[in-house]
C-alpha cells in the first residue's frame, strides 16, 4: 500500500512540475502583449531587496527614459544594515548608499524581457558607530534581467559587484574590527513600474 502511495505522489508531482514548466514557457515565450516598446522605455521607479556583501539592503530606483531604446541613467538609493560576525552586536547598524550609473540595454527581447548592464559611481554614508570615515566613494557594475508582467510592471534580478574600501574601524574589541563591508558581490530582486 505504501509503494502505491509513493508512486501516486511521485506521478502527481511530475505532472505538476510539467504543468508549471509549460505555464512558464507559455507566459514568457509566446508573442503576447506583455511589453509595448513605447511604454517600457519611459521613466520608471523600482523597489528592490537584496544583499550587498553580507549586509541586508532595501532600495529605491529611478530610471530615466531610454535613449534610442538602449541607454538610460539610473539613480539608486539604499538603506543597508551591517551584519556583524561578532554575536555581541545584536543591533543592525544602518548606513546609506547612493549609486549613479549608466545603463546599457539589449532592448526588448521576445516582447517580454530585457537584459542590461550597468555601471557607475557609489557614494556610501557610513554609520558613525562603525566607521570613522563618514563619506566613501567607489564604483559598481552589474548585469540585470528584467521580465515584463505587463507594459507597466516588470520583475528584475540584478547580480554585480561593488568596489569600495570601507572599514569597520570603530569596532575595536570585536572580530569585526577593520572588516571591509559593502565591498564585493551583491544580488537584488525587485519590481519596476513604468509611467
Amino acid at each position: 500500500m505504501k509503494k502505491r502511495e509513493k508512486s501516486f505522489v511521485s506521478k502527481f508531482l511530475s505532472i505538476l512540475t510539467l504543468l508549471i514548466v509549460f505555464l512558464f514557457v507559455f507566459i514568457f515565450f509566446t508573442n503576447g502583449i506583455y511589453a509595448q516598446e513605447s511604454k517600457v522605455n519611459n521613466f520608471s521607479i523600482g523597489y528592490s531587496i537584496g544583499r550587498n556583501d553580507n549586509d541586508f539592503s532595501i532600495g529605491l530606483t529611478f530610471t530615466s527614459p531610454f535613449i534610442f531604446n538602449v541607454a538610460a541613467i539610473r539613480i539608486n538609493g539604499y538603506v543597508c544594515f551591517n551584519q556583524f560576525i561578532d554575536s555581541s552586536y545584536n543591533t543592525w547598524f544602518p548606513y546609506y548608499v547612493l549609486k549613479i550609473g549608466l545603463l546599457g540595454s539589449s532592448g526588448i527581447v521576445n516582447n517580454n524581457m530585457r537584459f542590461y548592464g550597468e555601471g557607475g559611481l557609489v557614494i556610501l554614508f557610513a554609520n558613525e558607530n562603525v566607521s570613522s570615515k563618514k563619506i566613501n566613494y567607489g564604483g559598481y557594475g552589474l548585469f540585470g534581467f528584467e521580465f515584463f508582467i505587463n507594459y507597466n510592471l516588470s520583475y528584475f534580478i540584478e547580480l554585480g559587484s561593488n568596489g569600495l574600501p570601507v572599514l569597520a574601524d570603530k569596532l575595536i574589541s570585536s572580530n569585526d574590527y577593520n572588516r571591509k563591508y559593502f565591498n564585493g558581490f551583491f544580488t537584488f530582486v525587485g519590481l519596476r513600474f513604468y509611467f
